[in-house]
């Protein structure tokens, strides 16, 4: 699993921003963002509430106990699965099309889905 840095460094990079200017955009003290990189300082509960609202994530995804962004929202039925099956819902495109394709591949070979369920071919 991720550290918190780490995590909050991809957040920062997904808006755009670096963990400084937007530590600075959020009220952090420089030094605190220093803290927090060099792993002698973990954020407060307060702090951990405030960056989750802003990026909208849960506070377990922000601390790096989980790599599911927002377990509150919605999830798509791709998004469940992908939690079901990799852990995650942050995977590769590439994998997820692989992934795709061996599961046609064994609906087909096991007549999945079609009128003769449960019979090998």
């Amino acid at each position: 699993m991720a550290t918190f840095f780490e995590r909050y460094a991809l957040l920062c990079k997904q808006h755009g921003e670096s963990t400084t200017a937007m530590g600075t955009e959020l009220g952090f003290a420089r030094a605190t963002i220093s803290a927090w990189r060099n792993g002698t300082k973990e954020p407060g509960s307060k702090s951990i509430k405030r960056l989750s609202a802003y990026f909208d994530v849960s506070a377990d995804y922000l601390l790096g106990k989980s790599d599911i962004r927002n377990p509150d929202k919605e999830l798509t039925q791709e998004e469940k699965v992908k939690i079901a099956v990799f852990g995650t819902e942050e995977v590769p495109q590439k994998a997820w099309v692989e992934f795709e394709r061996v599961v046609e591949h064994l609906k087909r070979k096991y007549a999945i889905g079609s009128d003769n369920k449960g019979k090998k071919r």
